[in-house]
């Protein structure tokens, strides 16, 4: 004589639905997909992987995700950071290319975009590295701060007709100039 819940699925369901409710309550606060949770917290994660090495990363950093508090994520510096990392790939990013290059059409950063353009992928990412160590080795005055974030405004206005403008603005609008 088999017990008519156990034989009808019902008490085996309710048990199974029961430990996954009891699994997700102690993941709470560990695992979210809320920016309110994630506390400054990168929306692609971190990883050991260089960013060429990590297509999964990658594909998450090319994202523009309007989270329900209104932010966009992952933030314009952390696409930018990608642009830099990625900069050796035969394949670049065409938005990287565009608004990285336009940057270095500003004076503040030499005024001329052939110096990045005409580069090969791994002398271009040498190049992308080595003058963003320069331009903030010895720090910069808020003078300095005001041309390269007018030049930056300006390139991603130009270059970025997509949600990267306005992750562009949002963390100008988040920071502390």
């Amino acid at each position: 004589s088999e017990d008519p819940e156990i034989a009808s699925g019902g008490g085996l369901r309710r048990n199974e639905t029961a430990a996954r409710e009891r699994i997700l309550s102690s993941l709470a606060g560990a695992i979210s997909d809320k920016v309110e949770d994630m506390d400054g917290y990168p929306m692609c994660g971190y990883s050991k992987l260089h960013l060429e090495e990590d297509p999964v990363r990658r594909f998450c950093l090319r994202q523009c995700r309007v989270e329900s508090n209104g932010m966009i994520r992952p933030t314009f510096d952390e696409w930018e950071q990608y642009c830099r990392e990625t900069a050796a790939m035969p394949a670049w990013d065409s938005e990287c290319e565009a608004y990285l290059s336009c940057t270095f059409g500003c004076e503040v950063w030499g005024g001329n975009r052939d110096a990045m353009l005409s580069l090969s992928p791994s002398e271009r990412y040498e190049f992308l590295m080595d003058t963003k160590a320069d331009m903030y080795a010895e720090g910069i005055t808020k003078e300095q701060r005001c041309v390269l974030d007018k030049c930056h405004a300006y390139c991603a206005k130009l270059e970025l007709h997509s949600c990267r403008e306005a992750q562009y603005r949002q963390g100008c609008l988040a920071g502390d100039p």
